[in-house]
C-alpha cells in the first residue's frame, strides 16, 4: 500500500470528532435527518511540493463507501482514518476522469507543468455529507463549527500554495468559508468578467494567505468560465 502521508495529531484529532459526530448524526432520528453518508476526511499525498492546491467542494453525496467504513469502525478509530484517507486518495488518482469536479482538477493542471493529481489536496467545507444532494438546515447547522476548525487545520497542515473553493454561494457555506480563511467578504475581490446565467456570478479570490480562489461547482459550467477560472489561478500562482 502506497505510503501516503498520515494527518498529524490535531487533524487525527478532529477527525475523530467527525466520527463521533457521525454516530450521534446517523441515530438522531428525533431530528428527522436524511441519514448523512459516513465522514470524509481529506485526501493528501506523500510528496510535499511548493505546487500543492488545495480543492474544496460542499461534501460528498450519498453513502461515500459505507459498507467499507461500518468495517473498519469495528477495527478502531486509526483504522477509520487510515482506510478512508487511502481510499480517497486513491479516488484522487483513479476515479471520476470524467465527473467535471476532476476534469477541472485536471485543467488546473494542464497550465502548469509542476501540477498534477499528485499535488492536488481533496476536501470539503461539511465532512458529513446527506444522500441526496449538499447538506442543509440541521444536518448543515450541526458540523459547521467542526467544518470551519477542521478546514482550518488542512490549510495549516498541507501547507496549500493556493485554496480553491468551488462551492457556489450558499450564506451558511460561505460563513465558513469567510471564518476558515479569515477574510471578510468586504476584503475579497470579484470579477468583473462573468455570465449571467450562472448561478454564482463571476469568480472572488484574496491574495491574502492563504491566497484563495472561490468560484461555483464546475458542473453546469461552461468552457469559457473554466478557462477564465484557470486564467485567474495562473496569476494568483505568480503572487
Amino acid at each position: 500500500m502506497p505510503n501516503y502521508a498520515m494527518p498529524g495529531k490535531e487533524l487525527r484529532k478532529l477527525w475523530s470528532e467527525w466520527i463521533d459526530l457521525y454516530s450521534v448524526l446517523s441515530t438522531a432520528k428525533s431530528n428527522k435527518l436524511q441519514t448523512p453518508a459516513a465522514p470524509f476526511f481529506s485526501a493528501c499525498s506523500s510528496v510535499k511540493s511548493k505546487s500543492r492546491v488545495m480543492l474544496v467542494g460542499k461534501a460528498t453525496a450519498g453513502d461515500w463507501c459505507l459498507k467499507e467504513y461500518q468495517g473498519s469502525i469495528k477495527k478502531s478509530r486509526a483504522a477509520v482514518i487510515r482506510d478512508r484517507m487511502h481510499h480517497n486518495r486513491w479516488v484522487v488518482q483513479h476515479e471520476n476522469n470524467q465527473s467535471p469536479f476532476w476534469k477541472f482538477a485536471d485543467r488546473l493542471a494542464s497550465f502548469n507543468g509542476e501540477l498534477d493529481r499528485d499535488s492536488i489536496i481533496w476536501s470539503n467545507i461539511c465532512k458529513i455529507g446527506s444522500r441526496v444532494r449538499n447538506p442543509k438546515g440541521l444536518l448543515l447547522s450541526a458540523q459547521a463549527d467542526l467544518a470551519e476548525r477542521t478546514l482550518r487545520a488542512e490549510i495549516k497542515e498541507y501547507k496549500p500554495k493556493v485554496v480553491i473553493f468551488v462551492t457556489g454561494s450558499d450564506d451558511f457555506m460561505d460563513r465558513i468559508l469567510m471564518r476558515t480563511v479569515g477574510v471578510p467578504i468586504g476584503s475579497w475581490v470579484r470579477s468583473e468578467k462573468h455570465d449571467s446565467s450562472a448561478k454564482v456570478h463571476g469568480v472572488w479570490w484574496t491574495d491574502k494567505k492563504p491566497i484563495a480562489l472561490w468560484t461555483r461547482h464546475p458542473q453546469g459550467a461552461k468552457a469559457h468560465e473554466i478557462e477564465y477560472w484557470v486564467e485567474k489561478l495562473r496569476e494568483l500562482w505568480k503572487l
